[in-house]
């Protein structure tokens, strides 16, 4: 029989500062990874993440770990903000059609998913996941489209 993975820390409220922080060492490739880039001994990476302890990871610290595959911190700054973070893939193409023709497509499939969901009138729980799943697919493409038109030149 395998064990679960050893947590040193106590399962916490994913409200909490330190619940973020948790989650970005775990993203960040575990508290090892993250003692070498933050420069900090195991011990004081464990008392980040642990409600326990006082000691607060530095902003400078949070932002030395986030990265594309560990946003952990953005996630959470975001939320406090009133807002959503999404992860945008970078795009090569400026081709505003391109971007406009994905967003159009990308919206109506989450419009459909919605809709398909409040058939009932009520969005289930199950159906929760691909609901959100195609909104988030619709906000990178408008995210998309919107960088391909910060990025395009003037004509002045």
């Amino acid at each position: 029989m395998s064990r679960p993975a050893f947590k040193p820390v106590k399962r916490q409220d994913p409200e909490l500062p330190k619940a973020a922080i948790a989650r970005l060492i775990d993203q960040a490739g575990g508290a090892k990874n993250v003692c070498i880039a933050i420069g900090r001994s195991l011990s004081q990476t464990y008392a980040y993440a642990d409600q326990a302890v006082s000691d607060e990871m530095t902003f400078a610290q949070v932002v030395a770990l986030t990265a594309p595959t560990a946003t952990a911190g953005a996630e959470y700054l975001s939320l406090r903000a009133g807002g959503v973070f999404v992860p945008i893939a970078p795009s090569d193409s400026d081709d505003l059609g391109a971007h406009t023709a994905e967003s159009i497509k990308q919206s109506g499939e989450a419009c459909a998913e919605i809709v398909q969901a409040m058939a009932d009138g009520v969005i289930e729980e199950h159906e929760r996941p691909n609901a959100i799943r195609e909104l988030d697919e619709a906000i990178r493409a408008l995210v998309q489209l919107r960088s391909a038109i910060v990025r395009r030149p003037s004509e002045s």
